[in-house]
């Protein structure tokens, strides 16, 4: 995991160097992440935690559908502080009974993720300024791993895709993606291109 977030601080520097792009913020400190797991009352998957112990989200967010963010699609890696409050949210909002109903689907189906929105079971690890988000899962369906990382909509409309088993995996896809070059930053679209096309999911990512 370190050598990971070795290469994604020099992803960084160079974009800063090259385009002038905000880069990572300071680390959270070991007592901030205890604090928050503490009001969560669960732990952060271990790379999780591990990333927030060295970068506390990134610099900058980005308005809808401008500025540069860490994940296809516009996602930016919110705070600690961003996170916690996305979750008291979730909590105040939760019904127990709809996601119990959910629970039940995701068993019957065999699906990788509950049909649920918002959850306390959630961590906010992407946002865009919309009302789609990136989570990592504490509470995954029969056919997924805890800690995987799921994109939703807050509108319900489509069921919950999950783009890869860990925080670490999504990273690393970033960065192998950006080292290997299949994809570059645009300034004219200031985002993640491939072939002049803004990058959308994790399929371009991929070799």
């Amino acid at each position: 995991m370190n050598d990971l977030l070795d290469r994604l601080a020099q992803m960084f520097q160079y974009m800063s160097a090259s385009h002038g792009l905000p880069g990572l913020n300071p680390p959270a400190t070991e007592q901030q992440v205890a604090a928050v797991e503490n009001v969560m009352g669960q732990k952060f998957p271990d790379d999780l935690r591990a990333a927030y112990l060295r970068f506390n989200g990134q610099s900058h967010k980005p308005e809808w559908g401008a500025g540069w963010s860490l994940f296809p699609s516009g996602f930016s890696w919110p705070t600690l502080e961003e996170l916690l409050t996305d979750w008291q949210y979730a909590s105040g909002s939760h019904d127990a009974d709809a996601q119990r109903q959910a629970a039940d689907i995701a068993d019957e189906y065999q699906l990788p993720a509950l049909g649920y929105f918002p959850s306390p079971q959630r961590l906010l690890v992407g946002t865009s300024g919309t009302t789609d988000f990136l989570f990592c899962d504490l509470e995954p369906g029969p056919m997924g791993k805890r800690g995987q990382i799921m994109n939703q909509s807050a509108e319900g409309a489509d069921e919950p895709r999950v783009w890869a088993d860990s925080f670490a995996d999504l990273l690393r896809l970033i960065v192998d993606a950006y080292e290997h070059g299949r994809i570059e930053y645009s300034e004219a679209e200031a985002a993640w291109t491939k072939d002049g096309e803004t990058v959308y999911g994790l399929k371009a990512l991929k070799a």
